[in-house]
């Protein structure tokens, strides 16, 4: 078997953390793996070209990286706004996809394989938005790398903070509230920030300036050192996410010796073990009472190398990597797709975190629809003349009102003008059967499209429309 791991751009973040253990797993599973990042934010590319090839080739080359490179199926992110595409190609591909945070109905049984999510809240949270069955599959984490320090000392307590300190769902600006209290109580205060911020990046208004320890970015490839030193001197994780996917910080640390107190939010709760592995405070809490709580944690001591011993065993034993990986080859190896048979319980729209998850949907949509839109273009240059006009039709399907904005109806239309000039031309790229069977079966088919984008409330149009705010809300 050989999966390609599939994603538009590659950064310092819990994903890439992730693809790169679960490719590490699958290769001592006896599964070849490739990784494509057509944007690629993150240098260097060691720490997964040594798992695999890597490729960078524009997402409108789609067919022609899996047929190169041989591959079996294509694992993307489901909030990943260009994977859609891979769901157009002809012959189709085995997609699988995973939540690691994000709502998405982008996918269904007609362009997904397998849906899946890395906890039981975004399982739950993704179930309406899908016909599908979504299934858990937790992140598990690298028990080789990961591991606890030999000896633990007892000195001024320390507290850090890992993250993306200007992504606004980590809430840092809250975290330095915290520790302004906490470092006025003699607490040492270390920050590995994957966005290598400073103060002149926050409002000072949201914000309290408090001198760290340290505040540096740290490759990667480091972390495992950084997390083993926090350890070693009976340091502890603080988290402020206003919400999570699956906090493969948390995993990290706690595969380190060194134990999580975070809030209460999706995701977050169920990647910590209370008492072995840290602990949870409410999400509303007041910054005083969290402070408060930390402290509390802090001065009750035991948290010497026995508890860094224990805290590092409850993870291995919980999150394996070995576990996740061996559930994403049955998942991988499954003959038919999983759907649900049961009606989906609606989300409770009042818990935290779930107002700013259903404006990242909303928006997601629209994202959607441009890039498919100017995909369909690039195609059509490209000689993918079917693919393009897929994608063209699909691109109006995910936010048919979106025709409205006077920019992007031109763009439509001058993207049609492109696709039939090629397709009166009598250039075809796809050998396999498709939905055009013919050029001139094309023509029609976006001749039809056209049809529809002017005006856009037609029957058909107002039918799907309907449809989807009955399933999804007014969007």
């Amino acid at each position: 078997m050989k999966v390609l791991l599939y994603r538009l751009h590659v950064c310092q973040d819990g994903i890439a953390s992730w693809m790169v253990t679960l490719a590490r797993e699958l290769r001592g599973l006896g599964v070849e793996c490739g990784f494509w990042f057509p944007k690629v934010f993150y240098r260097p590319l060691e720490d997964f070209e040594r798992l695999g090839p890597v490729h960078t080739a524009p997402i409108h080359k789609a067919a022609e990286v899996v047929r190169s490179g041989g591959y079996d199926l294509v694992h993307v992110v489901n909030f990943d706004h260009t994977a859609e595409l891979l769901g157009l190609v002809r012959p189709r591909l085995r997609v699988v996809v995973t939540s690691h945070g994000d709502l998405s109905d982008a996918w269904s049984r007609r362009n997904c394989f397998a849906y899946t999510a890395v906890s039981a809240d975004m399982t739950a949270l993704n179930q309406p938005l899908t016909d599908l069955e979504v299934e858990t599959v937790p992140n598990g984490v690298d028990g080789q790398r990961f591991r606890p320090p030999a000896r633990v000392e007892n000195g001024p307590p320390l507290v850090a903070w890992v993250g993306r300190s200007t992504d606004e769902r980590k809430d840092f600006p809250r975290f330095t509230r915290i520790a302004a209290r906490l470092a006025a109580r003699g607490v040492r205060l270390w920050v590995a920030d994957a966005h290598g911020a400073s103060w002149k990046d926050f409002s000072s208004s949201e914000c309290c300036p408090v001198p760290f320890e340290r505040w540096e970015r740290i490759p990667a490839a480091a972390m495992p050192e950084f997390y083993r030193d926090l350890a070693a001197r009976s340091g502890a994780l603080l988290m402020t996410s206003r919400h999570e996917g699956w906090p493969v910080a948390a995993l990290e640390a706690g595969a380190s010796g060194v134990p999580t107190i975070g809030p209460d939010v999706f995701g977050l709760r169920q990647a910590i073990i209370p008492e072995q592995t840290g602990m949870l405070y409410g999400a509303d809490a007041a910054d005083e009472s969290v402070a408060e709580c930390v402290w509390d944690w802090l001065q009750r001591g035991g948290h010497g190398a026995e508890f860094a011993a224990c805290c590092a065993a409850a993870v291995r034993q919980r999150f394996s990597a070995e576990t996740m990986a061996r559930r994403y080859v049955e998942i991988y190896a499954r003959p038919e797709q999983r759907l649900c048979d049961h009606p989906a319980l609606p989300a409770d729209r009042a818990a935290t975190g779930f107002a700013s998850l259903w404006e990242r949907l909303r928006t997601h949509r629209w994202h959607r629809a441009a890039f498919l839109c100017e995909a369909a273009r690039c195609l059509a240059r490209d000689g993918q003349h079917r693919l393009a006009g897929r994608a063209l039709r699909r691109s109006i399907r995910v936010a048919p009102r979106s025709a409205a904005n006077p920019r992007r109806a031109l763009h439509l239309l001058t993207t049609m003008g492109l696709l039939l000039r090629g397709l009166s031309s009598g250039g075809c790229s796809e050998t396999a059967t498709g939905p055009f069977t013919s050029t001139s079966s094309a023509t029609a088919s976006v001749s039809a499209v056209c049809t529809r984008l002017l005006p856009i409330g037609t029957t058909a149009e107002l039918a799907h429309e309907a449809t989807r705010r009955e399933r999804f809300g007014d969007c």
